[in-house]
């Protein structure tokens, strides 16, 4: 379950969060975060995805700022 604010998606303890901007409409995705004891579970690409369907659904197209999302999203949509 994610909760999604203003510039912010994150988890029920906020241990993973994806910060965003928007921009007219487009989505740039500036970071995503995975604390320490929560890393090597997928919960960065689970938190892309999520992002990647609620923004896309909306048509927005989204830009990856920081270097996770650049790549996660080079990688999803060029499986498209």
């Amino acid at each position: 379950m994610y909760t999604i604010t203003k510039n912010k998606i994150t988890n029920e303890d906020q241990s993973v969060y994806l910060l965003y901007t928007k921009k007219g409409k487009k989505v740039e995705i500036d970071k995503v975060y995975v604390s320490e004891e929560k890393r090597g579970q997928h919960l960065a690409s689970d938190l892309m995805e999520f992002a990647y369907e609620y923004f896309t659904h909306q048509k927005y197209e989204l830009i990856g700022i920081c270097s996770y999302a650049n790549a996660w999203l080079i990688k999803k949509e060029g499986n498209k």
